[in-house]
């Protein structure tokens, strides 16, 4: 064999080691800002507000643990709506999906995102395209909804009329930004204009990429960023998830004794969950130290004593959380039917969906000829 095809063959293996390295190393490096963010939320300045906690009324320990539940329901109905102008999954499972992923979330490797994968390919017979279109659309309006809370934060440095004027407004310009040009790519006369792009570089497997099955799958994610109805809802859902997380940290403080303004609480709110959401290796100790980062960063800890106090509130947070979380995956395993869970990660099939067609109106591949499910491979490993 050619020494060069030998060398392409060896980086082309090298490429999955050196992805999984990085994971682990991404991951190693959350643990140590989880351990760090422990040292310094259970330093002994906060010895007094752990005694706080320790009578803080059980109704905001439920509290806490309500709106954790409050902020999972609402992931859900996110992804739910991001695709309903695509195709209509059950609402019920994608909450139950949603719970269980949240989970994994803490793990590396991506699990939370390869379990979505998995379940949404092999259960409801969504092409694997238009799942990463799917997330994709939900991954855009993450950042584009959480500028104008940063925005006004950064202008305004409390909560009131004005601020939340900014917030409305800002959120409304950019949800049409993207509607309309959303609908400028979309199907028919957008999708002509894409091909035309491509054609234009001269690049022949471009044009013919472009015009595959495949290519209408992923072009789906424009279809779902053109409906004025997933967007408005996806605002909707956003903002009313940030103002949960802003409740839960302005919670978490008013238990520890301790205050924190609501722009504080709403800043670091969003931060956490934007940390959270971003982060490719995994939350578990990204979002605590991160957020304890920024709050010296833009002033709301200016001391070690106060960097000590906000370490402590975002440990109490993601603590409220676990409980949360595990009775989420807990039902939404029953709701899921463990039996057919265990065939999925066997490599077999699940029940086939009710109605595997998309409606008529996208440019999915169940209504385009020669298309493909891309499904993934059933087949289990050879030992």
């Amino acid at each position: 064999m050619d020494p060069q095809q030998l060398e392409t063959q060896s980086s082309r293996r090298a490429r999955p080691i050196a992805k999984l390295l990085i994971q682990l190393i991404g991951f190693l490096i959350g643990l140590a800002l989880l351990a760090w963010a422990l040292r310094m939320g259970f330093s002994s300045e906060n010895q007094e507000q752990f005694k706080t906690l320790g009578n803080a009324p059980w109704y905001q320990v439920a509290g806490l643990v309500a709106l954790a539940l409050g902020t999972l329901a609402i992931n859900g109905l996110v992804f739910f709506v991001a695709l309903l102008p695509v195709r209509r999954l059950g609402v019920i499972d994608l909450q139950a999906v949603s719970a269980i992923a949240s989970l994994f979330s803490y793990l590396p490797f991506k699990m939370s995102l390869i379990f979505r994968t998995v379940y949404h390919n092999r259960r409801d017979g969504v092409p694997l395209f238009t799942i990463a279109a799917w997330f994709g659309a939900i991954g855009v309006l993450i950042p584009a909804f959480l500028a104008p809370v940063f925005g006004a934060s950064a202008i305004r440095r409390e909560i009131d009329l004005l601020w939340v004027a900014m917030v409305v407004a800002g959120v409304a310009v950019i949800a049409t930004a993207v509607v309309l040009l959303s609908r400028y790519l979309g199907p028919g006369k957008g999708l002509g204009r894409l091909q035309a792009l491509a054609d234009s570089t001269r690049v022949k497997p471009l044009g013919k990429f472009v015009r595959s099955a495949s290519f209408s799958q992923l072009h789906a994610g424009v279809v779902m960023l053109a409906s004025v109805r997933a967007v408005g809802s996806n605002a909707v859902l956003r903002l009313t998830d940030i103002a949960l997380h802003g409740i839960r940290f302005k919670l978490a403080a008013t238990m520890l004794g301790v205050e924190l303004g609501w722009s504080e609480a709403i800043v670091s709110g969003a931060f956490y969950f934007f940390i959270g959401a971003s982060a490719p290796t995994g939350s578990l100790g990204m979002r605590e130290g991160l957020t304890i980062g920024l709050a010296a960063t833009i002033g709301i800890a200016s001391t070690d004593a106060q960097i000590d106090i906000v370490a402590a509130i975002a440990q109490l947070v993601t603590a409220s959380e676990l409980p949360a979380f595990l009775l989420g995956t807990g039902l939404g395993i029953v709701w899921l039917n463990p039996l057919k869970l265990i065939a999925l990660s066997r490599g077999t099939n699940g029940t086939p969906p009710p109605d595997g067609s998309d409606p008529p109106n996208t440019p999915n591949s169940s209504n385009t000829p020669n298309a493909s499910n891309n499904e993934l491979p059933s087949e289990e490993p050879a030992s």
